[in-house]
């Protein structure tokens, strides 16, 4: 029998990933919360070390501390100066080998989709600036969004979405980066936010980047995913205009929200590099919670609950999130060969948990609370891991036994 099935361990030896993937926070300067969950306030003297204790107390010294920069401060002024705003490109990162960095363009100072040259340069400006920062940092990927909110409406808005895009992939160019860009899903109405619109866009920046040899991805962010879901079916509910290519899905986008992700997954984007992931716990119009928590929960005191019983109506089922994913590089790992010309291809799960609300007010969360909900996804993943393992080597037994 020709086949050759691989099971997990063996998969996982290949990929170098020390039996787990790389699970760890968005650090963000301008997030919600305590003075110490003030990024980068000072990043390299608390932010990493503390995190590296916090993995030495669960006997995992070992692990690369990994993290999504999220700078939204600003690098270049509207007259071209540089800021004293910017606190960023002063750290050396890539000093701590141990340390495992993507990196999120900012969007503070974007403008994507202005009709204003004075807005445009201004964003280009700050995204050179970062990128700068970033090819000093050795980061491993570029989280890139496409559109924002005020400049969705009209063709030209549109077309300077699409100039200001296509600059960004020139400057990545002109650097020679080793890194992924990586195109991120975003909210309805923003775009792309619908399974046909990220593969759009991906052929799109494929066709900026020309024969470059850039290393074009998607990062896929579960919760935008989740509420673009959530308000499409609302605006179909009340009878409201939606485009055309958003209704071409709209047997997909009403069935469950699992089929929504598998369908993204294993069909739109079979054989792109979905390599990161963010993932963030969703309750209602929430997107950015601690994974595994409610509004209404204590972050200092309450219990991390992936594994609970959840209505799909109001709050994303984590763990079918998680098992999703699992399942989706795995099978992607030995299916589509074009994935893996490169010995190693990463997963990275971003947990992005910023504010809660609570009484409509603001539920500061500090960045132990953050920690907890890092390692039980990342508990959740392993575990779901051991048991795809054991299912996988069983296999392979079958797929030996008939080739005798």
């Amino acid at each position: 029998m020709a086949y050759n099935y691989k099971n997990i361990s063996q998969i996982l030896q290949e990929l170098d990933l020390n039996k787990t993937p790389m699970v760890g926070p968005a650090l963000c300067d301008t997030a919600e919360g305590d003075a110490e969950y003030d990024i980068p306030v000072n990043l390299n003297d608390y932010y990493i070390p503390f995190y590296k204790k916090y993995l030495e107390t669960y006997g995992l010294k070992s692990k690369k501390f990994f993290c999504e920069l999220q700078p939204n401060t600003e690098f270049v002024k509207f007259d071209g100066s540089l800021s004293s705003a910017d606190k960023w490109t002063g750290y050396d990162i890539k000093e701590d080998g141990s340390v495992v960095c993507g990196l999120h363009l900012p969007l503070n100072t974007a403008y994507l989709g202005s009709l204003s040259e004075r807005e445009i340069n201004y964003t280009l400006e700050n995204r050179k600036k970062v990128i700068d920062f970033g090819e000093k940092s050795g980061v491993k990927y570029y989280t890139v969004h496409i559109s924002q909110d005020g400049f969705l409406f009209t063709e030209k808005n549109f077309v300077s979405v699409k100039n200001i895009l296509r600059k960004t992939i020139e400057y990545f160019i002109q650097k020679r980066t080793n890194a992924y860009i990586l195109i991120e899903n975003l909210e309805y109405p923003k775009y792309p936010s619908t399974p046909q619109e990220l593969f759009w866009w991906f052929n799109k920046v494929k066709e900026y980047a020309g024969n470059s040899g850039l290393k074009i991805g998607v990062v896929i962010d579960v919760a935008h995913l989740w509420k673009t879901r959530g308000d499409i079916m609302k605006n179909m509910r009340e009878g409201k205009n939606l485009p055309e290519w958003i209704m071409e899905e709209k047997d997909i986008i009403s069935q469950s929200y699992k089929d929504l992700l598998n369908y993204t997954l294993k069909t739109k984007l079979e054989n792109i590099p979905v390599i990161t992931f963010h993932l963030g716990g969703s309750y209602g119009y929430e997107t950015h919670l601690i994974p595994g928590m409610r509004p209404d929960d204590a972050p200092d005191s309450a219990e991390i609950k992936i594994n609970r019983f959840y209505d799909e109506n109001i709050e994303m089922n984590l763990k079918s999130v998680i098992k999703t994913i699992a399942k989706y590089y795995f099978d992607s790992y030995r299916k589509v060969k074009e994935l893996n010309k490169d010995s190693f291809r990463p997963l990275y799960i971003v947990t992005e948990s910023f504010v809660s609300y609570k009484n409509n007010k603001r539920q500061f969360l500090k960045y132990p609370a953050v920690l907890k909900g890092i390692k039980a996804v990342h508990d959740y993943m392993l575990q779901y891991f051991e048991k795809l393992n054991a299912k996988s080597t069983n296999r392979v037994r079958f797929y030996n036994f008939l080739r005798k």
